[in-house]
């Protein structure tokens, strides 16, 4: 996920590069640590990027990818370990009951734990009579009940190991601890704008305003398409966004060429033809 968003000051530019820029140049930072230079962005995020629902406990960050994973990490790293699986959907159920049914087949002596604040759930059927059956054998525990704090112990590289889990039971209210390395909530995903909001970008209604025909931001290089901009007569159709995204970069290419670019079909253009692979009698 892009985290930030810098304009670059051109005039530390090389004098090579300054012939190559149309119109401004931009950084761009990853969370993961990637740094990309470019002369003009396209933002089509959306109504926002889909992050993982996250349960309301004070510490999580600690333990994120560590203890704490929003998908199921993989066999290797979990098949000698205590897991807690939070949910109530599809993907919550299946979880469990694929990791119980892998700890079947390997002839792991290892329990599923899965959480959640009552036994209704919003799967299938299907899936909740596969969810009873594990249950019924031992393979799966169920808690009716909510993850109140988790606690670990901090390694001499600062990482927290999550070693047990505090949680309240919603028929008493009783609080008790739960020996477990790896905790999984999987509640399912939430559009977000997330860093977009510190990109300095105007926003309306968390959306960002586009000037017509071309869909740009009042930021030059910077265009948005898709459910992300917002303009009058805006319908949020698939089809809606192709247009835009083809008007968006005819003009981002005429900026960058600075002169027209020719209109192109692949019925007639050979060019097209040849760079598609395309071979038309």
């Amino acid at each position: 996920m892009v985290s930030e968003l810098f304009e670059l000051d051109t005039t530390e530019l090389a004098t090579s590069e300054q012939n190559l820029q149309a119109f401004k140049q931009f950084k761009i930072s990853t969370q993961s640590g990637l740094s990309l230079r470019a002369r003009a962005l396209f933002i089509c995020a959306g109504a926002g990027a889909f992050l993982p629902k996250k349960p309301a406990v004070a510490n999580l960050a600690e333990f994120e990818n560590i203890g704490v994973f929003y998908q199921i990490p993989s066999f290797d790293l979990i098949q000698n370990q205590a897991v807690l699986i939070q949910g109530d959907d599809e993907n919550a159920l299946q979880a469990s009951i694929q990791l119980a049914q892998a700890y079947e087949q390997k002839d792991i002596k290892q329990v599923v734990y899965h959480i959640h604040r009552r036994e209704v759930f919003t799967a299938s059927t299907e899936l909740q009579m596969q969810f009873k059956q594990l249950q019924q054998s031992g393979q799966i525990v169920f808690i009716a009940g909510q993850v109140k704090a988790l606690h670990g112990q901090q390694n001499a590289s600062d990482f927290y190991k999550l070693e047990r889990i505090e949680i309240s039971l919603s028929a008493t209210a009783e609080t008790y601890f739960l020996q477990v390395a790896i905790y999984c909530p999987l509640l399912g995903l939430s559009p977000k704008l997330g860093p977009l909001q510190n990109w300095g970008l105007a926003l309306e209604q968390k959306h960002l305003p586009v000037q017509l025909p071309y869909y740009s931001t009042e930021v030059n290089g910077i265009y948005a398409v898709g459910d992300i901009n917002h303009y009058l007569g805006k319908r949020k159709l698939l089809v809606t966004g192709f247009h835009e995204a083809t008007m968006a970069a005819y003009d981002c290419a005429e900026q960058l060429k600075q002169g027209k670019v020719l209109l192109q079909y692949t019925s007639a253009s050979k060019q097209l033809q040849t760079r598609l692979g395309l071979t038309i009698e």
